[in-house]
């Protein structure tokens, strides 16, 4: 458990860096909110290479599931909706370790 919340820590700070805003987690996941389309990609790139554990001599890196995708959304106190949610969830739960999946949106 505290390498789940280390691990959920670390990504958090790396979607503050590039702007992001956490939506809410569930889990292991994090869902997340950015400003402009190319934000979300450089802290998924990061995201994917920051997340590793010591084992013992050993790093043991943590594979990571990412699913993006850029459209109108509907912001409320606590969460957001809307198509673009949906397809960045969907976009998530078919990617493979350490892949970054996002469907094209409109900029």
């Amino acid at each position: 458990m505290a390498t789940m919340n280390n691990c959920v820590e670390l990504m958090l700070r790396i979607v503050n860096r590039h702007e992001g805003v956490l939506v809410r987690t569930i889990g292991d996941e994090i869902m997340c909110r950015f400003p402009h389309p190319d934000s979300a990609v450089e802290a998924a790139c990061e995201i994917n290479g920051a997340i590793r554990i010591p084992f013992g001599a050993a790093t043991i890196f943590l594979k990571v599931r990412t699913g993006l995708h850029n459209g109108d959304i509907i912001i409320d106190e606590t969460d957001i909706y809307g198509d673009a949610v949906n397809v960045a969830a969907r976009m998530a739960s078919i990617a493979k370790a350490q892949q970054i999946i996002t469907y094209p949106g409109y900029v």
